[in-house]
């Protein structure tokens, strides 16, 4: 069954938001990262600052790993959205009726005249 081009349209906009709160987590975690020292600096424990640094550092890496790979679908989805239309997509339907339509009124004319 083929994906409608109104679903793909919906996953892209899913994924746009993923995206931004992806993009968001990885910003709380820079200002976090940001921080830390200068809280070391009042704090003064080293090995607390250590920590934080390093769950930081690993919470970005997944972040941009899981970031990377919604990229890539909303790539992948996006193309499928803006692929070609086959040649029957093409034709606008409710001409080729109008036409059918007026064609069958005039032989209906031409029969009752």
């Amino acid at each position: 069954m083929p994906v409608t081009r109104d679903v793909l349209i919906e996953r892209v906009k899913y994924l746009r938001d993923l995206q931004r709160s992806l993009e968001g987590g990885i910003k709380e975690c820079i200002a976090i990262a940001v921080a830390s020292p200068i809280i070391n600096t009042f704090i003064k424990v080293p090995q607390a600052f250590l920590a934080i640094s390093l769950a930081v550092t690993a919470v970005i890496a997944s972040l941009l790993l899981v970031l990377i790979k919604v990229q890539r679908e909303i790539s992948i989805r996006w193309r499928e959205v803006m692929k070609d239309p086959e040649w029957w997509e093409k034709i606008p339907w409710v001409g080729v009726a109008g036409l059918i339509i007026a064609i069958a009124s005039l032989i209906a004319l031409i029969l009752t005249w």
